[in-house]
């Protein structure tokens, strides 16, 4: 396995020549964000004065696949004028469009569309984005959007999809086109396991219970333009404006929260959310910090760890046996 950099198409470094030498080079990755490539650069390098912040273009490649792709944010210069330079992953190129006040209704891809095409039409080329793939929905295949004051593209991806339904954008690259996709989960599988006594170095696990609920008020859209009283679920659940889970109940006791959804307009639809909303909220959150040895470093028959796909924790150590999504990834 190779790492090479490219930088406006110019390849920047490759271990196997000398004289294109970079240092303290790490990746960091982590899905809903930008992402980072971080490196130093010598003016003994060739293209040491050729890398311009906020224009140049910068993609690493694992053998023939790509990591990183995005831009030079920033460098800082030291006394002996090596440069650290901060990259940015292109998903921070949704930053440099504005998306103007707005009303929308319609369907989830509909939506991120309008957004895309919003956008498209104040950047240049290169930063412009295909919608690809979009798996997220909402149960009625409808939803509302407004805004009156003017918002980045990123921020309305961000505030009005993201936050509001889960997911994860991603920013995909394929035959020199950038399609954006918004996935309710990877489907991707690593063939690699991650284990103890084979590549598995450190683990630590954390378990979170602040964001338990074990019961949920839902409200929906206003009833009136001259009343702050909002749709509830006592209509559809007999009499009761909650929903529960016992079992949860039995396990953590009662710990109520709401949610409210502006353009749920019939109480059936306002208690499926509801219902929906509170089973992702039952479980306690597991996150692993792993530090892990990739095997196909040493053999390229193994399958590679990459980002965004699930990998096989085996530690029976540690009481784990199961796939976890690479959530964030360092290299």
């Amino acid at each position: 396995m190779v790492y090479t950099v490219y930088c406006d198409n110019e390849l920047l470094f490759d271990p196997r020549i000398d004289e294109l030498a970079i240092f303290n080079k790490k990746i960091a990755l982590e899905v809903n964000k930008t992402g980072s490539f971080d490196f130093k650069i010598y003016p003994s390098h060739p293209m040491y004065d050729r890398i311009k912040r906020l224009k140049s273009s910068i993609e690493v490649y694992q053998d023939a696949y790509m990591v990183f792709r995005g831009r030079v944010l920033d460098d800082t210069q030291d006394f002996n004028n090596a440069k650290d330079v901060i990259c940015e992953g292109d998903l921070a190129f949704l930053n440099d469009g504005v998306i103007r006040p707005y009303t929308y209704s319609g369907s989830v891809s509909g939506f991120l569309s309008y957004i895309m095409a919003e956008y498209n039409a104040q950047v240049e080329t290169a930063k412009r984005f295909v919608l690809g793939n979009v798996t997220v929905t909402d149960p009625n295949d409808y939803i509302t959007r407004s805004s009156i004051t003017a918002a980045s593209a990123w921020d309305v991806v961000n505030d009005k999809l993201i936050k509001l339904l889960g997911g994860y954008i991603r920013i995909r690259r394929s035959g020199g086109i950038n399609y954006v996709d918004y996935l309710e989960d990877s489907t991707a599988q690593s063939l690699q396991e991650i284990k103890l006594g084979e590549n598995l170095l450190d683990l630590n696990k954390e378990i979170k219970g602040q964001d338990i609920v074990t019961a949920l008020i839902p409200y929906g859209a206003k009833l009136g333009n001259d009343t702050d009283e909002r749709l509830t679920i006592a209509a559809v659940n007999g009499g009761i404006d909650y929903v529960f889970n016992q079992d949860a109940v039995d396990a953590y006791g009662w710990i109520f929260a709401t949610k409210t959804w502006d353009d749920v307009t019939v109480g059936d639809n306002l208690l499926t959310k509801a219902a929906a909303e509170l089973a992702s909220r039952i479980n306690l959150s597991v996150s692993l910090d792993v530090s892990a040895i990739d095997l196909s470093m040493t053999d390229d028959q193994i399958d590679e760890l990459r980002f965004f796909e699930y990998v096989k924790i085996n530690s029976p150590a540690h009481q784990l046996n199961e796939f976890m999504l690479i959530q964030k990834l360092t290299i």
